[in-house]
């Protein structure tokens, strides 16, 4: 498979996903996100370009439910939950259960999400701090 059919496959995983959510999965996600933050910051293999990822994407569901931020669109905020859940799916595209090539998938869908909803996410990471080429350029 090319890197493009990679990327095509990895954008039809993001729409379909994000598509099927509802404010109850947003809901779900607040009660499992300290749990995936802490095990993502006590794990080893995700590197800190992933950590950074995951702490910006974190921010924008919680500031979302908080009613902060309210200029964030609601597709942008669909994709952004649907990427910190497809951290708790048992069986995504690589099981996280391999070492190092387990997170492959993760960051892409992280730096997917980012890429596609730049026009709503740049300048938010921007003003908390983040590089935001850093952040989008993590595969």
């Amino acid at each position: 498979m090319s890197f493009n059919e990679v990327m095509n496959l990895i954008d039809r995983i993001i729409t379909d996903g994000a598509r099927t959510l509802t404010l109850e999965d947003l809901d779900a996600l607040m009660v499992v996100l300290p749990k995936i933050r802490d095990e993502l910051e006590a794990e080893a293999a995700p590197e800190e370009g992933m950590l950074d990822q995951f702490r910006f994407l974190r921010h924008v569901a919680e500031d979302a439910v908080a009613g902060l931020r309210r200029e964030t669109s609601l597709v942008s905020l669909a994709e952004v939950t649907f990427a910190l859940l497809y951290l708790t799916k048992n069986n995504d595209l690589i099981p996280d259960t391999l070492p190092h090539e387990g997170w492959i998938d993760d960051k892409a869908i992280f730096t997917a999400v980012l890429k596609r909803n730049e026009s709503t996410l740049k300048e938010l990471a921007i003003v908390r701090g983040h590089d935001w080429e850093m952040l989008t350029s993590v595969i």
